[in-house]
């Protein structure tokens, strides 16, 4: 179900029990001149019950969401992942995501 044009909220549902879901929404660049214009669906969250994993749940919420981009001429999908999740890592480059950027901190306290 996509509630509005940028929402994306899918469950996906077993037996009536939520067992996964994929929340995101569009977001379109800024209007600055330097800037080529473009439109991402931005994935705020996938997730499926632990013990529903490694069952290609995870694989038919990110494809609803590829599917939604095809067709709306969105640019790219993007999302953020923290770096020592590593399997959540193979599992986006296994969907063909690659890295965009890599986010640095230094911490003081």
């Amino acid at each position: 179900m996509l509630n509005s044009k940028d929402s994306i909220k899918y469950a996906y549902i077993e037996q009536e029990k939520i067992i996964g879901l994929v929340m995101g929404e569009k977001q379109d660049s800024k209007s600055i001149p330097i800037f080529k214009f473009r439109s991402i669906y931005y994935i705020d969250d996938i997730v499926v019950d632990k013990d529903y994993r490694h069952k290609g749940i995870g694989k038919k919420l990110y494809n609803y969401v590829l599917d939604k981009a095809k067709k709306n001429n969105i640019d790219s999908i993007e999302l953020n992942v923290w770096a020592f999740n590593q399997s959540a890592i193979n599992f986006y480059k296994s969907l063909g995501m690659s890295e965009k950027n890599i986010k640095y901190e230094q911490k003081l306290k």
